[in-house]
C-alpha cells in the first residue's frame, strides 16, 4: 500500500470511529450530570492523596481510587488565585469514557514535576492509548506527592530531575506531543 493510500485508509478510520463516538454520546441523552470535567486537586492537603473539592459545603471529599486511567486531552498550566496570592497550577485533562476529569496540582510541585518529565519521556504512539496515573506518598516529608505513570501496562521510568530546564523541556515536549496526538497527527 502506498504512503497516499495508507494516510487515506487512515483518514477513513478516524472518520468512522468519530461517528461511532457521536453515536455513543448520542446514547446519553436525558437526565444526568452535566457534561463537565470533574477536578481531582493532587496534593495531600486534605488527609489523602487526592481529592475532589465540594465548594458548596467547604470540604474535600477523598478519592479513594489508586489510580485513574485515560486519554490524554490536553496539559496547561493555569494562573489562579489563592489567599490573595497569585498561583500557577498544572492541568491535566484526561478522557475517561463517561466522565471527564482534569487532575490538578502546583505547577512547581512534585506531583507536576513528575507528570512533566514522564509525558516528556513518552512517544506519540504511547500518548495516543490510555495511561494511568497514580499518587505515590513521598516518604521523606508527609506533605510530599509523587505520581507514576504507565502506558498500557509498561511504567514510565524517566530519569528525575530538578533543573528547571529540564523540567520545561519535557513540558514543552509533552504539550507538543499531546497536541499532535489530539490533532490526529
Amino acid at each position: 500500500m502506498t504512503t497516499d493510500a495508507s494516510l487515506a485508509a487512515i483518514a477513513a478510520l478516524d472518520d468512522r470511529i468519530a461517528r461511532l463516538e457521536q453515536l455513543l454520546q448520542a446514547s446519553q441523552l436525558g437526565l444526568g450530570d452535566p457534561p463537565v470535567s470533574r477536578i481531582i486537586h493532587c496534593n495531600r492537603g486534605h488527609g489523602g492523596l487526592w481529592y475532589f473539592w465540594d465548594g458548596g459545603n467547604k470540604v474535600a471529599i477523598p478519592v479513594t481510587a489508586k489510580s485513574i486511567t485515560g486519554f490524554i486531552r490536553s496539559l496547561d498550566v493555569e494562573a489562579g488565585e489563592y489567599k490573595g496570592e497569585t498561583t500557577h497550577s498544572m492541568r491535566l485533562a484526561l478522557d475517561c469514557g463517561q466522565q471527564n476529569y482534569v487532575l490538578s496540582a502546583g505547577h512547581k510541585s512534585l506531583f507536576a514535576r513528575c507528570i512533566y518529565l514522564a509525558l516528556g519521556a513518552m512517544t506519540a504512539e504511547q500518548l495516543r492509548g490510555p495511561i494511568a496515573i497514580a499518587p505515590k506518598a513521598g516518604t521523606d516529608d508527609e506533605k510530599v506527592l509523587l505520581a507514576s505513570v504507565w502506558a498500557g501496562t509498561t511504567f514510565i521510568k524517566s530519569d528525575w530531575t530538578d533543573d528547571p530546564v529540564e523540567i520545561r523541556e519535557s513540558f514543552m515536549k509533552a504539550l507538543k506531543t499531546i497536541q499532535e496526538v489530539n490533532s490526529h497527527g
